[in-house]
């Protein structure tokens, strides 16, 4: 587990462990300076991001800043650290870029798109299970890798079953929140009207000057006929229907169904085509969504309302079975790693082979370089050999022992986690995405730039050494 102790006085050390949920922990931070927030707001930008280039950057970071306290209590100025940590994080890059590679043909790409996908999932799962999971979360990011589809990917979770009653719905699928005796289990070609307006008024809100309410208890009737009027014979409301609602649609054959999301109802109204109404004025044909079969499923003791075959066909939805609630975040890691990775077809290899071949290389630009430089270029190289380290280390490995042996190893040669051992990681698959650990090192270094008190950043460094120098 990692640590990163700050001793904000000399009676005063606290220590703050960094976890899976880096962003979120790092808010127990206490210094007497006013780099815990700074550190919060970047580890916070990266939320978003996959769980693995945050624990990376994370780690890097750690490095970094235990480096740069022991070169500061030496007198030495932040702004030459700075400059240096910029150097290397530029070598870096520029190394990551030159030994990176890429998949040859279609059946290397499903392979690398699987094995990625199954990186991200919980570690309960088997590799049966796994490659299941991660074969069905290939085939919905494929047909929606663009940015603006990425969203019409949709996870939900079902208690009970196995894992291998998981399935994907070709179409948006959402909790029924009811179910009426009345209604039809399945309509084809279906015609959908979204109103996000109240079609009967709150029984404590009548107006008493209004007839027509007082009879029917504040049913509007009118406007019940205006959607049945228009032609759509199913109905999605924000706003829940009473029990005569539901009855007046029964009577004209139409599917209601209300309480629905805000989220569950865009995402029907992207994929059908249909329009959200906040008025039920002239409401035309044109307007109306579709889809080849509306129909309501039972999964487990949940009812399912089911549009298949939108005319959007990215559309997809996960229903998750027998997982537990941690699953969601893992699963949605999983598509933003294939997303990326489909955009940026780049890979180096994993197991600690790319971290090793980077320290080295920094260490031999150390070698050409004069002055103080050499020894932060070397600390930074230092500083990326703790990536593996913890890696192995998680993995309940002898890191001391794996590192010395892939010292001399070539970029292509990692450690297999599985088995421990020594191996050719490109021939075995052990791919890693080349943006995950540029991504990772740019974001650490800037961070602790920022930290370090450069021109744009603030004045952490330049109060640290003067606690450290007592002036």
């Amino acid at each position: 587990m990692d640590e990163m102790v700050d001793e904000a006085s000399t009676a005063t050390c606290q220590t703050l462990d960094v976890l899976d949920h880096t962003a979120g922990l790092l808010d127990l931070l206490f210094t007497v300076y006013s780099s815990p927030d700074l550190l919060v707001d970047i580890l916070n930008l990266q939320k978003d991001s996959e769980f693995i280039e945050r624990k990376v950057a994370a780690v890097l970071l750690r490095e970094l800043l235990k480096a740069s306290t022991l070169f500061i209590e030496r007198g030495v100025r932040s702004e030459s650290l700075v400059r240096s940590f910029r150097v290397a994080a530029n070598l870096a890059v520029k190394k990551i870029t030159d030994i990176s590679f890429s998949y040859q043909n279609s059946q290397e790409k499903k392979l690398v798109l699987v094995k990625c996908a199954s990186s991200a999932l919980p570690s309960q799962f088997n590799g049966a299970e796994k490659e299941f999971f991660a074969s069905m979360v290939v085939d919905a990011v494929t047909t929606s890798c663009s940015p603006d589809e990425l969203s019409l990917i949709n996870i939900k979770r079902v208690p009970g079953g196995t894992i291998f009653d998981t399935f994907v719905v070709n179409g948006i699928a959402f909790k029924a929140t009811f179910w009426c005796a009345g209604f039809m289990h399945q309509i084809s070609n279906p015609k959908i009207l979204i109103v996000i307006v109240e079609l009967e008024s709150n029984p404590a809100d009548i107006r008493h000057s209004d007839p027509l309410e007082i009879q029917t208890g504040g049913i509007r009737y009118d406007k019940l006929e205006k959607c049945a009027l228009s032609g759509a014979n199913i109905i999605l409301s924000c706003f829940p229907f009473s029990d005569a609602a539901v009855k007046f649609f029964i009577g004209k054959d139409i599917f209601c169904v209300g309480q629905v999301t805000k989220e569950d109802l865009q995402q029907v109204a992207a994929t059908s085509g249909a329009i959200m109404h906040d008025s039920l004025d002239n409401i035309k044909e044109e307007v109306l969504g579709t889809c080849e079969l509306f129909e309501v499923k039972q999964v487990g003791s949940e009812w399912f309302n089911i549009f298949s075959g939108c005319p959007v066909d990215a559309a997809k939805t996960i229903v998750l079975r027998g997982t537990d609630q941690y699953a969601d975040g893992s699963f949605n890691d999983s598509v933003m790693i294939l997303t990326r990775v489909i955009k940026n077809p780049d890979f180096v290899a994993g197991g600690g082979a790319t971290d090793m071949e980077i320290s080295r290389c920094l260490m031999t630009h150390a070698e050409t370089t004069v002055g103080k430089s050499r020894q932060f270029i070397e600390a930074y190289a230092k500083a990326v050999k703790a990536i593996p380290k913890q890696l192995f280390d998680d993995a309940g490995m002898d890191s001391e022992s794996l590192l010395f042996q892939l010292k001399d190893k070539s970029s292509l040669f990692g450690v297999n986690i599985m088995t421990g051992c020594i191996v050719n990681a490109y021939e075995n698959f052990i791919w890693e995405p080349a943006f995950l650990k540029t991504n990772a090192i740019s974001s650490a270094t800037e961070a602790a730039c920022l930290v370090l008190g450069d021109a744009n950043g603030n004045q952490f460094g330049r109060n640290m050494r003067r606690k450290c120098l007592g002036t």
